[in-house]
């Protein structure tokens, strides 16, 4: 019985293809991709653009924060606690170099502390003061932890200090 209703259906079938007389199916001919047109040219001289933008804003950052580069690789070579005077002279150079002469001159002591505070972001040189005034007026050598933290604020300063008050 099965057989026989699948030659009927099978014929059914048969007969709908020959009553719709189907052909072959059309396709279309494949779009070609190409960048021929002129948004594509458009779109690569912006990206060309942005890049070469970007490129010319990182190099003049860089050469602009050749003195932070200088700095540092001189602070990195003060290893010895006797040297502290030197970390403030560097700090001190730095300073003006940024602020300039007329506002950072005249700054010692105290107030010159604050302002390495008030300039860098996390800057705590104030909670050194007496070891920094010890060493600095009455050349008293501090330990060398000390002197390591103390040095590392001056790292820190120099590579975070703003350049605007």
């Amino acid at each position: 019985m099965k057989l026989f209703q699948d030659e009927t259906l099978s014929d059914s079938i048969r007969q709908q293809e020959a009553l719709l007389n189907l052909g072959p199916l059309y396709e279309p001919e494949p779009v070609a991709f190409t960048f021929d047109p002129i948004g594509w040219k458009i779109l690569a001289v912006l990206i060309v653009a942005l890049i070469l933008i970007i490129f010319f804003l990182w190099l003049r950052r860089y050469r602009h924060n050749k003195y932070r580069r200088t700095a540092l690789a001189h602070l990195s070579k003060i290893d010895d606690p006797q040297l502290l005077p030197e970390i403030f002279v560097l700090l001190k150079s730095t300073a003006i170099q940024t602020f300039g002469r007329e506002k950072v001159g005249s700054l010692f002591g105290e107030s010159w502390l604050h302002f390495l505070d008030q300039t860098a972001k996390s800057s705590k040189f104030k909670t050194f003061s007496q070891i920094i005034f010890k060493s600095i007026y009455s050349e008293k050598h501090p330990p060398i932890s000390e002197f390591q933290k103390i040095k590392s604020q001056a790292s820190n300063w120099i590579s975070n200090h703003a350049h605007k008050l």
